[in-house]
């Protein structure tokens, strides 16, 4: 049998560019964000045995970040035994399509806590007058500080 051709190898490059949309369409309707990455084709002919694309497409995993009045180097010099994720009504909105993780970036924005979703089984709710929102009854979700780690940022 034939090798194929260098114009061959590029046609199926291309056409296989139907199917990564497909996918990606798919997901799309699914509520997640795609990313495709740049597409090119190997330079030359005696390249394309060693081109290796990164990938195909990527699924963009959300994150939650929030800024800290607070400058901590980690999560113990944070101070809290419980860590307040956010308000119980966002946590809740975002249950269908969850964050991969929470993210406190100290005042410094030197390094962050992260609070895993996946740790939400644990979490708690409290409730309490927030004097920043007109001491409005405010219901919050926490999360264990040991479950939480902390990152350098720098």
């Amino acid at each position: 049998m034939a090798s194929k051709t260098y114009e061959d190898f590029t046609a199926d490059l291309e056409n296989s560019r139907d199917a990564v949309f497909a996918v990606a369409k798919h997901i799309q309707a699914n509520g997640r964000d795609v990313i495709l990455p740049i597409h090119s084709v190997t330079p030359s002919e005696e390249e394309r045995y060693s081109f290796q694309d990164q990938c195909d497409l990527k699924v963009a995993v959300p994150h939650q970040v929030k800024q800290s009045s607070r400058d901590f180097q980690s999560v113990e010099e944070f101070g809290f035994k419980m860590i307040t994720v956010d308000e119980e009504y966002k946590i809740k909105k975002q249950t269908a399509n969850p964050p991969h993780a929470y993210w406190i970036v100290n005042k410094s924005r030197t390094g962050a806590i992260i609070i895993p979703w996946n740790t939400k089984d644990k979490w708690d709710t409290y409730s309490s007058r927030d004097v920043t929102q007109r001491s409005r009854e405010c219901s919050f979700v926490r999360c264990p500080s040991n479950l939480c780690k902390f990152i350098s940022l720098k």
